[in-house]
């Protein structure tokens, strides 16, 4: 079992500044910020295996927590103040920064960067909404930190990866001291910040199929910016047709930042099913997605701002996708 200091560049730089004094309300010595009112770990595990990390988890009972990235568990420590017995690392376990195609699926290991997922050739070539999605997260040094499974682990309601993930029905393979499960994704998170993660379980991968030949989908983010900014809606469609007839066969629809947490729209899914894909089909299929939808008022936007742009965005979307079909040769 490895002991030693994450690779966390943001960690580093707080341990230089010397700011972990026991007992003493600690502050940052170049910001003069508050930062933790205790020392925010005691011991740092760098484990090999996903057993090792299970272990260390049952054993310490809810005291510890997982890192890979660090990028939003640093971040919250600071701004909450918390601390833990021990960090797990999990980013020197074999395979779970692999990304790789097999029998029709693909595996992606939870701590795979979302650069490492927008440079995959894998994703490029037979999901490519997912690498649009890992590419619009955040700023160069998050997409170099971060990770799949902290993305989603983190279970914000704006996480970027959530809803192109949705939309291929993707599964959540989880490990625990009872052995393996796979849970859907659409079942993985059940409420803000919270997951069916136990305090001693780890999210090994993310399984998904290969994008249909016949299917085409896109991923599409809005934000107050257009870089380094969280979603204040984001969108991801897929769809398959009848190309003769231009009848919807296949449609889902995952919805990001209007709602507690991810969602797929599945009544405008099962409206559209069947039906031709005209302009008023598709209008009412966005108007259907924006009644189901849940946003909230925050300081980044009202939630009848939110409403409107999630039937703005579900209709380009489908617009987007019935464009990239029509110049497909399948």
């Amino acid at each position: 079992m490895g002991v030693g200091w994450p690779r966390n560049d943001v960690s580093q730089a707080v341990l230089k500044r010397k700011t972990f004094q026991k007992g003493k309300v600690m502050r940052d010595p170049v910001s003069k910020s508050h930062l933790w009112k205790k020392p925010c770990w005691e011991k740092y595990f760098r484990v090999k295996t996903p057993g090792e990390a299970v272990q260390i988890l049952e054993e310490l009972q809810g005291e510890s927590r997982v890192i890979a990235g660090g990028t939003d568990l640093l971040a919250r420590m600071r701004q909450e103040g918390f601390g833990v017995k021990a960090l797990v690392d999990i980013t020197c376990i074999p395979g779970l920064g692999e990304i790789r195609s097999e029998d029709g699926l693909i595996r992606l290991g939870a701590v795979a960067t979302p650069k490492d997922l927008s440079q995959s050739s894998v994703l490029r070539e037979k999901a490519f909404c997912l690498a649009q999605a890992a590419s619009q997260i955040g700023t160069p040094q998050i997409r170099n930190l971060g990770t799949l499974g902290g993305n989603l682990c983190n279970a914000s309601p704006a996480a970027d990866l959530a809803p192109p993930l949705l939309i291929f029905e993707a599964k959540a393979k989880i490990a625990g001291g009872k052995g393996e499960r796979e849970v859907p994704l659409d079942s993985f998170f059940t409420g803000p910040g919270q997951t069916v993660l136990n305090p001693s379980e780890i999210l090994k991968e993310i399984i998904i199929p290969e994008l249909r030949l016949d299917a085409s989908a896109t991923f599409l983010k809005l934000g107050r910016r257009k870089a380094a900014d969280l979603a204040l809606v984001s969108v991801a469609v897929l769809l398959a047709m009848d190309r003769k007839e231009r009848t919807c066969q296949l449609i889902r629809i995952g919805l990001g930042s209007v709602a507690p947490t991810p969602i797929r729209a599945k009544q405008a899914e099962a409206f559209l099913i069947g039906r031709r894909l005209d302009d008023r089909s598709i209008q009412e299929a966005a108007q259907s997605a924006m009644r189901e939808s849940q946003p909230i008022s925050d300081v980044r936007a009202s939630s009848q701002y939110r409403r409107e742009m999630v039937g703005v965005m579900v209709e380009r979307a489908i617009r987007k996708c019935l464009e990239q079909l029509e110049g497909k040769d399948v």
